[in-house]
């Protein structure tokens, strides 16, 4: 996990709702890029209901699907969180999956997501990234003119030597998203 992660102040819908920003800014252009919000998808087994679908067309019309879950939970998530969403991503067809939880993630699940392909990121409040790292974890003021979104995110990948690497993710810095919609 990402340090210690601190209760987000958002409800479930506004966690959501940003994401979905998020997502929609991240369009790579040139592809029909759609994000739709709280998607009846159906798969294989029956259907479900995705908190964010992106469609998209590459490659001269071939149609992309990704499946994106946000969970607004009190604890780290669960392996068996990233594996519901994997098999929801084999069940409907789709192509990628990504998780996006207010509160860190399992080490277990960071292993099954990792060798699934699912993305991981995390979501909290935009001055998580002022919380100083003295004892007590006080909380820092942003300097003065500097820019805070009200929420931010870290994707999470693992770097070459077996530990995770988080890029920011925030309303004026989404290339973590175009990056990864991108590959």
């Amino acid at each position: 996990m990402l340090g210690e992660i601190l209760p987000v102040d958002a409800t479930p819908e506004e966690f959501e709702l940003c994401v979905l920003e998020w997502v929609k800014r991240s369009n790579p252009g040139g592809m029909n890029f759609e994000a739709t919000h709280l998607k009846i998808l159906h798969g294989d087994s029956g259907d479900y209901e995705i908190d964010i679908l992106v469609t998209f067309e590459f490659f001269q019309g071939a149609e992309f699907k990704t499946l994106i879950e946000c969970k607004k939970y009190g604890r780290a998530i669960e392996r068996e969180k990233v594996m519901v969403l994997c098999e929801k991503v084999k069940d409907s067809n789709a192509h990628k999956g990504m998780l996006v939880a207010s509160s860190g993630f399992q080490s277990g699940a960071i292993e099954f997501a990792q060798k699934r392909g699912i993305a991981l990121v995390t979501f909290q409040n935009g001055d998580g990234r002022y919380i100083t790292k003295s004892e007590g974890s006080e909380t820092a003021q942003a300097p003065n003119g500097v820019h805070v979104s009200k929420f931010q995110g870290h994707f999470m990948t693992i770097g070459d030597r077996g530990f995770p690497q988080y890029a920011l993710i925030d309303d004026k810095y989404i290339s973590p998203l175009v990056r990864w919609f991108g590959s």
